[in-house]
């Protein structure tokens, strides 16, 4: 074996980071849960789960869209990306942004790399994204490449494009919208229930839900994504190989009647039917065997009924509330901030967690921001907050043609990210991922920010310091990287880090300089030993035979036994004479 080959597979065990293809379709399906999956018949989705893997996803805090997408393209948490809401506080008091208005919303941090920033930079890496929340601002001064518009199919480059065309551009798309809205109404979609369709090769059936595909809008609206998206992926120059891919069903139905409603049931049997075009297109496109497609739901839902909305506007200034229900960030003026919060520890405490900022748990991740308010709000589990949530559902409702009644029942994210309402999946597969890793009591369960890594690891880059870790996915893996590899870095970021540099310093200097005492102390001794090596002059002699000549008494010896022996016998240390 040459040097050279030596060399390259010392390379392969030590990163264990060599994996087939680095195409990678990410596609996020908001609100899909374990829970749907096991009620209603997914096929497609089932079909990718067995031939791939599955792993449970603990979404950010708050347990919303927009923190938990910014957390696995960045593998940041919410108090590093600063993206807590649909709108945060600017830099001054009385300024609000909002996330499809303002670039500076998305830019909270300098230092903020997403993962379409990283594989952008290198060679033959190209990345498009589909309805995707944020991509239209720069994030650490670079967009992604190419970008799915509405409603003219429209492909952009916003390579080359500043804010302010950007910011053009979709002030001219929502005028647009406004105008085909008033000419052109949306069309009812017309769904027709099948009940107890028969599963083949099984004794159990599924209520199968079918709509008219010819003039739904939304299912020509995915069908023009995958268009988009197989053409990206199979164009011959500059092809994209990083697809970030945003669907915002079932989740918008979800919200409008419940999780546990028959519109439910049937936007994710929808999706899965999506889903089923999608893999159909890459199949004949030549494409499926050679990418990577992660699906995930993003967040789960929790049921809410009127009967478990509660006011608190007679504690505290509706005014100086921030952000939706269940999370509030309240900011009082200097003066107010010690009656609001008696005021607020009055209040109905069963049904929300007060806090003030410093007081927040660590395991949200959340407090170390200066977008967060000194006194927060958080709802308990099935309750929200009277001050944002009926004019939400008063608009959902009107989106939905959905008559206001008291008895609806509706569909809350955001709470804390530890309740099992909130959880939702990740599902693998593709050339880099193990198919059935293991049995289902032993399917792991990774956070929002462990995304990044995945990413980084299917597309063959190498990932900034995060966050997020892949130990708790490496057995779903095909050639996950090396651990040592993973440890040692790990251990440079840490000591890396702003406060703790100068300690890092401090300690390579001293070590440094120890490391030199003990070479020259060492450089010492063995010049010493040989110093006192030379003050003694040994001779040895070598003597033919050391037996006799004459033979033995007996006469058997012969000349013939004689042999040369190395002796020590002979010593002799030479003394001048005095003269």
């Amino acid at each position: 074996m040459t040097l050279s080959t030596g060399l390259v597979l010392y390379f392969i065990i030590c990163t264990g980071s060599i994996i087939e293809g680095n195409k990678v379709l990410f596609l996020v399906v908001e609100g899909l849960t374990e829970s749907l999956l096991g009620r209603v018949a997914t096929p497609s989705l089932d079909a990718l789960i067995a031939k791939g893997a599955i792993a449970g996803l603990k979404p950010e805090f708050p347990s919303e869209t927009l923190p938990t997408l910014q957390a696995m393209v960045t593998g940041q948490h919410t108090e590093v990306t600063g993206i807590l809401d649909l709108e945060v506080r600017g830099t001054s008091p009385d300024q609000v942004l909002r996330f499809d208005q303002d670039a500076e919303y998305w830019n909270y941090s300098n230092n903020l790399t997403t993962v379409w920033n990283l594989n952008n930079e290198l060679e033959g890496h190209k990345t498009g994204s589909i309805l995707w929340p944020g991509t239209d601002y720069p994030i650490s001064g670079l967009a992604n490449n190419l970008r799915w518009g509405v409603p003219y199919d429209i492909v952009v480059d916003v390579s080359k494009m500043d804010n302010n065309s950007l910011s053009e551009e979709r002030t001219k798309r929502d005028a647009q919208d406004e105008f085909n809205d008033s000419i052109f109404p949306e069309e009812e979609t017309d769904i027709v229930e099948v009940e107890n369709v028969h599963v083949a090769d099984t004794n159990s059936s599924y209520t199968e839900y079918v709509f008219n595909k010819t003039t739904d809008q939304e299912w020509i609206m995915w069908n023009s994504q995958i268009k988009a998206t197989v053409d990206w992926l199979s164009q011959k120059v500059d092809p994209v190989n990083f697809l970030m891919f945003y669907v915002n069903q079932p989740g918008e139905i979800i919200r409008t009647f419940g999780p546990e409603s028959d519109e439910a049931d049937f936007a994710v049997q929808k999706v899965d039917q999506m889903i089923a075009n999608l893999v159909e297109q890459l199949h004949t496109n030549s494409l499926f065997d050679d990418i990577n497609i992660v699906i995930t739901g993003c967040h789960g839902f929790t049921e809410v009924s009127t009967d478990k909305v509660f006011d608190i506007s007679g504690l505290a200034d509706t005014s100086i509330f921030m952000g939706h229900s269940p999370v509030i960030n309240i900011r009082p003026s200097e003066k107010q901030s010690l009656d609001t919060y008696a005021k607020l520890q009055t209040g109905p405490l069963d049904k929300y967690d007060l806090y003030t900022k410093h007081l927040l748990p660590d395991r949200y991740h959340y407090k170390n921001n200066d977008r967060v308010s000194d006194i927060v709000l958080v709802a308990k589990e099935g309750f929200v907050f009277a001050s944002d949530f009926w004019a939400d559902v008063k608009k959902l409702n009107k989106e939905q043609k959905r008559p206001d009644s008291l008895n609806n029942m509706y569909g809350k994210a955001g709470y804390d990210n530890t309740l099992e309402s909130m959880q939702s999946l990740i599902i693998l597969h593709g050339p880099g991922v193990q198919t059935n890793p293991g049995p289902e009591h032993l399917k792991p369960m990774i956070d929002a920010v462990d995304v990044f890594p995945l990413l980084c690891h299917l597309l063959q880059i190498p990932p900034t310091p995060s966050n997020g870790s892949l130990h708790a996915v490496r057995n779903l893996l095909n050639n996950p990287p090396s651990q040592s590899i993973e440890v040692i870095k790990k251990v440079i970021s840490y000591y890396t880090k702003e406060d703790k540099l100068p300690k890092t310093v401090s300690v390579l200097v001293v070590s440094t300089l120890l490391l030199v005492v003990i070479i020259c102390c060492g450089a010492c001794a063995i010049r010493r030993r040989k110093d006192i090596g030379k003050n003694h002059n040994y001779r040895y002699s070598q003597v033919k035979s050391n037996r006799r000549v004459e033979g033995r008494v007996d006469g058997s010896e012969t000349t013939d036994d004689k042999v040369g022996l190395l002796t020590s016998a002979i010593m002799e240390e030479e003394f001048e004479e005095p003269i």
